[in-house]
């Protein structure tokens, strides 16, 4: 299994999730948000190449995955590291967040 690295902004992102799902929904919907998002970035290693999505035109090597209504963004580095750089509404200007 590749070790994943997840970046402060995107730590910083999950936060921001966690609090707007619990004060939109409940902290009930946020765990459960939390843990679909946390088992995207575990499976990362995992996942099939048709999946993922090439985000070269905003940064090369950078790769996306789409959970729930969020987009985590991420890198494979050489050595078989992942590293999770955001983690992004589907909704937000990437260009800008990236």
């Amino acid at each position: 299994m590749a070790k994943i690295r997840v970046s402060r902004k995107a730590i910083a992102d999950v936060d921001s999730i966690w609090d707007y799902t619990v004060e939109t929904w409940s902290e009930e919907q946020a765990v459960a948000y939390y843990r679909h998002i946390y088992t995207g970035i575990q499976n990362l290693d995992n996942l099939p190449d048709f999946l993922e999505k090439k985000y070269d035109v905003i940064k090369p090597g950078l790769l996306g995955f789409k959970v729930g209504h969020h987009f985590v963004f991420y890198t494979r580095h050489p050595d078989g590291t992942i590293q999770v750089i955001r983690i992004l509404h589907e909704c937000m200007d990437y260009q800008r967040h990236l």
